[in-house]
């Protein structure tokens, strides 16, 4: 269920928030030695969140965002802004020849890590070493 969360929302303090485990316990849990599918799964989703931030950044780079238009402390409409800065940033830092991160090969391996936790064994919280 974290990493599910984790792949939804993109942070690992609210994914830890919402099944009742710290982070710290969360981090404890990728760090076992039993843990490999876990951590290819952990690892996996991360991506899933990178290539979605990235898509949503060249979403707002080509669509731009829209903002209130404000007078005496009331929405008197919006408008459309677009950001010069995040299109320079995105012409300047994307690899136009990388084939999109790989994507449909990440989005195979994410469904198959998390499919390969079902399989593993439980370990319980409890059973990890606290923290110092």
């Amino acid at each position: 269920m974290f990493l599910k969360l984790l792949a939804q929302t993109g942070s690992i303090q609210r994914s830890a928030d919402m099944v009742g485990m710290s982070v710290s316990s969360a981090y404890r849990l990728r760090a076992h030695p039993a843990a490999t599918a876990f951590r290819a799964a952990w690892s996996a989703t991360i991506m899933h969140c990178v290539v979605t931030a990235r898509d949503a950044a060249f979403e707002r780079v080509l669509s731009g965002a829209t903002t209130p238009i404000m007078k005496n402390g009331e929405v008197k409409g919006t408008r459309i802004v677009y950001s010069d800065k995040l299109l320079m940033f995105m012409l300047r830092n994307y690899d136009f020849r990388v084939n999109d991160y790989d994507a449909p090969n990440i989005e195979g391996r994410f469904v198959a890590q998390l499919e390969a936790l079902v399989d593993m064994p439980d370990v319980p919280f409890d059973a990890l070493p606290a923290d110092d």
